[in-house]
């Protein structure tokens, strides 16, 4: 946002939308350029680290075309930044590039105001970006802090290790089901349904958790594409296996009466769209996270252990289940 290449109409839409996004810096990094020119310039000190990630949303594939703008804006920010939270990295700034299919005042005065409203809470400035005519596409990418030599990575569980995950599963994914099978307007559902959206268009970026992690935690992944995708991510990263506890999955009663038993599985360890946290800590520390995510008020839930044996195994009532039928989002 903000070249020499642009023209008159996209400086004024830069202008009038997307100029009043700064927020102070925290931990001493500092912004020293921001929208209005060529590039970002960011001034850190030593004992920071620069974490950055990169998000893209597609009208109709990721979001509904015709949801309202500034949840869509909401949506895109708040699970762009739960990839900072994984890291244990504090907000800092972000770009965005945005594609539209025509210049809609409205539209535009509703995105931008759920767009900043989001990044206020989290005191994360628009340094830069683009704008351009086309399908309607969201892309963000997001920059945060962490102690030198202190993020989280996927690579660092070890066995034995006990697995937890914060917030609940699968309930973003029951909105995106009820969505696509026509029943979000069912009159049994109003209250579900409430919440399920809720879930899919405020996502809770856990960055207190994160950054407090990073002294814990041997490893984080954000619930992106699902819990048992998500999860062999980290054993295929750490060389590990994992015992997952099924009856142990943290789940909205609401999803449990709205769907049968084998649909809740699916949503919980495959709808994806969760943006939780996935982590894994020594054994010696269960009672340590478990007040921690008390203290936060932010639920955590113990749900398995790593294991040696280079697998995922699933149990309910102490029997092994097959799980193999899962699958996390498929962009592909």
């Amino acid at each position: 946002m903000g070249t020499n290449k642009k023209t008159h109409d996209e400086f004024q839409l830069i202008e009038r939308f997307f100029s009043n996004f700064s927020f102070p810096a925290s931990h001493g990094a500092a912004i020293t350029l921001g929208v209005g020119d060529d590039a970002a310039a960011i001034q850190l000190p030593e004992h920071l680290e620069l974490v950055f990630s990169i998000d893209t949303q597609l009208a109709d594939t990721h979001f509904p075309v015709d949801a309202d703008a500034g949840l869509i804006a909401q949506r895109a920010f708040l699970s762009a930044i739960s990839d900072l939270a994984a890291m244990g990295a504090t907000p800092l700034c972000f770009t965005l590039a945005l594609s539209l299919p025509e210049y809609n005042e409205t539209w535009l005065a509703a995105f931008s105001e759920g767009l900043r409203h989001s990044a206020a809470a989290l005191n994360c400035s628009l340094v830069g970006g683009d704008t351009t005519r086309g399908p309607l596409s969201i892309t963000l990418q997001v920059q945060g802090t962490v102690e030198r030599n202190c993020s989280l990575k996927r690579s660092g569980a070890k066995n034995g290790d006990l697995i937890f995950v914060s917030g609940f599963l699968g309930s973003a994914a029951a909105y995106t089901k009820l969505l696509q099978t026509n029943r979000l307007e069912a009159p049994d559902l109003q209250h579900a349904v409430e919440l399920f959206a809720a879930s899919y268009y405020s996502p809770i970026p856990r960055i207190a958790l994160g950054t407090a992690l990073t002294t814990r935690a041997h490893c984080a992944i954000d619930l992106s594409d699902g819990l048992f995708a998500d999860l062999q991510h980290i054993c295929k990263a750490s060389r590990v296996g994992a015992q997952l506890n099924l009856d142990a999955l943290p789940l909205l009663s609401e999803l449990t009466h709205t769907f049968g038993p084998t649909e809740v599985q699916q949503l919980a360890l495959g709808g994806g769209d969760d943006y939780e946290l996935c982590f894994t800590v020594a054994e010696e520390r269960r009672k340590e996270i478990i007040k921690m995510g008390e203290d936060m008020e932010c639920p955590v839930t113990e749900i398995g252990r790593i294991t040696d044996t280079g697998n995922i195994e699933c149990y309910s009532n102490n029997s092994i289940v097959d799980m193999s039928h899962i699958k996390g989002y498929q962009h592909f």
